[in-house]
């Protein structure tokens, strides 16, 4: 059975990940968690090298004007923390509601491996939807830390297990 973005091409989407039980699963949406005042962290398993273009993510915002931004670290043995920052993307404006947001990268090129995908907003009833499987107890789950809207802290600080956002790169190519 294939891994879940393999044979993905461009244009494609990889989705956030987790291991369960010795197994990458690729994790959908269920409730919501408020992301003002912190950096959400959840793991990005590429299974093939991969140019991404942009990060997205499913969120709720009560009102437009809100902002948020998105970056990318490397992985620092099943952890974000001591990870370097990879890239990150400008401040952009939510729309009122529900919807998916995605958010440009300066092109990324980056060989197979584990990433984690952050992000933040300045909103404070700006809201990511969390994923149906946000058990603790499994490895690679999702981490956050404390930080005033801006730029992303580097190398990613001390995190704390938090609640799993629905998260998301998308490939500009492959090789």
């Amino acid at each position: 059975m294939p891994h879940h973005g393999e044979g993905v091409g461009v244009g494609g989407v990889v989705h956030s990940v987790r291991m369960i039980n010795g197994v990458f699963t690729a994790l959908t949406g269920g409730g919501v968690a408020a992301i003002n005042g912190k950096v959400s962290l959840e793991p990005l398993q590429l299974f093939f090298p991969a140019t991404l273009e942009a990060l997205g993510a499913h969120i709720r915002a009560s009102a437009p004007g809100q902002n948020m931004r998105m970056g990318l670290y490397h992985d620092n043995g099943d952890t974000p923390v001591g990870g370097a920052l990879i890239v990150e993307s400008a401040s952009v404006a939510t729309g009122a509601g529900r919807g998916k947001y995605e958010v440009a990268i300066a092109n990324t090129t980056l060989p197979a491996g584990l990433y984690w995908m952050a992000i933040q907003s300045d909103g404070i009833d700006t809201f990511v939807t969390i994923q149906a499987d946000e058990s603790k107890g499994g490895t690679l789950e999702a981490r956050s830390y404390n930080l005033a809207y801006g730029a992303f802290t580097d190398p990613c600080p001390a995190t704390l297990w938090s609640d799993t956002p629905a998260m998301y790169a998308i490939v500009a190519s492959v090789p």
